[in-house]
């Protein structure tokens, strides 16, 4: 159980590059040391990690769908502008507004 708290600590300190905790458990075994935690403060700093784990997963999941959605869009964009100029013999303005407005929908 000792060794439990005090690995699972140091998993948390890291996870969350918590420097004033990593510079607490530094010293060897938190238990040993007689540092008190308590229910409360464990739970906190689980929930912590999750919370930080989440963030760090949701950030990935945008970053890869951005990667995938703006290459897409790109392309519908530079064949609707193609179309339009070969539509019209005149010169075709396009506002940028009304481009982002129909990308929007």
């Amino acid at each position: 159980m000792t060794m439990n708290i005090d690995r699972r600590l140091n998993e948390c300190a890291r996870t969350l590059n918590d420097g004033k905790l990593l510079d607490t458990l530094i010293g060897g075994d938190a238990v040993a040391q007689e540092h008190k935690y308590n229910k409360y403060c464990l739970s906190s700093l689980n929930y912590r990690e999750k919370a930080h784990l989440l963030r760090l997963d949701d950030q990935e999941n945008c970053d890869s769908l951005e990667n995938e959605v703006y290459p897409l869009v790109f392309s519908d964009l530079v064949t609707f502008i193609m179309e339009s100029k070969s539509k019209s013999t005149d010169p075709i303005v396009f506002c940028l507004a009304d481009l982002v407005k129909m990308f929007k929908q």
